[in-house]
């Protein structure tokens, strides 16, 4: 069973990411993004979804909404959480878990104010510390996709797709194999040493040596142009 994360960033436009809010199993909104998601349906979008649970403390919804349901023909759960430890994309991700979920994507998570985008994309390696790299995890934005990982893996791609590969522990070392500018055992001490790399052909592996090296994988959407 899929789920479908949305947080209350720049609301989803390209195709991939409204694919993951349409044809999620299960569908959990943070806080005010429920707002957005009741806009877009009410312009004749649909989901699989027949539940939506909403998650946060309410200080972007507004008191006077939880408890109301907005959407016909979908029941609408709220959780009102108001611990301060971790911001509502966590939240909504914590409770998920706890209710079964085991395959997670993340949309809405970007956009808008910039800290709000950086501790979101930061937070999906928290995501995969909790779940000890046992599920799926990525997060869909309108221009790529970000997935953790924490052993060695091989993606799917395409040539000239863009990739980058973020690592927030410089010991953490590791290989690559299909992507223009080869790694090999080495580790980035600063964020933007792994960026801008490309795909050779239809996959790349980042090798990794230890499974305690956790790294965050970039890929876009559309090739680079010519």
């Amino acid at each position: 069973m899929k789920c479908t994360i949305l947080a209350d960033g720049d609301f989803p436009s390209h195709e991939l990411s409204l694919k993951a809010l349409r044809e999620a199993d299960h569908l959990y909104c943070c806080d005010a993004s429920i707002l957005k998601l009741e806009e877009w349906l009410g312009q004749g979008n649909t989901i699989r979804s027949k539940e939506i649970y909403v998650i946060g403390d309410g200080d972007s919804l507004g008191s006077h909404f939880w408890g109301k349901s907005p959407i016909g023909g979908l029941t609408v759960h709220y959780h009102n959480e108001k611990e301060q430890d971790f911001n509502d994309l966590t939240k909504a991700f914590r409770f998920a878990l706890a209710h079964g979920e085991s395959d997670f994507t993340f949309v809405g998570a970007t956009g808008l104010r910039e800290d709000h985008t950086l501790g979101n994309i930061s937070l999906m390696l928290y995501s995969l510390d909790i779940t000890d790299g046992h599920y799926p995890i990525r997060m869909i934005t309108d221009y790529g996709c970000f997935t953790p990982i924490c052993k060695s893996t091989t993606f799917n791609t395409f040539p000239r797709q863009q990739v980058s590969i973020f690592s927030l522990r410089p010991d953490a070392r590791f290989s690559t194999e299909g992507l223009q500018y080869p790694v090999s055992n080495q580790g980035f001490s600063l964020w933007w040493e792994g960026t801008l790399n490309a795909a050779l052909g239809d996959s790349f592996s980042i090798l990794i040596p230890e499974e305690e090296a956790g790294l965050l994988v970039y890929q876009t959407h559309d090739p680079k142009a010519i």
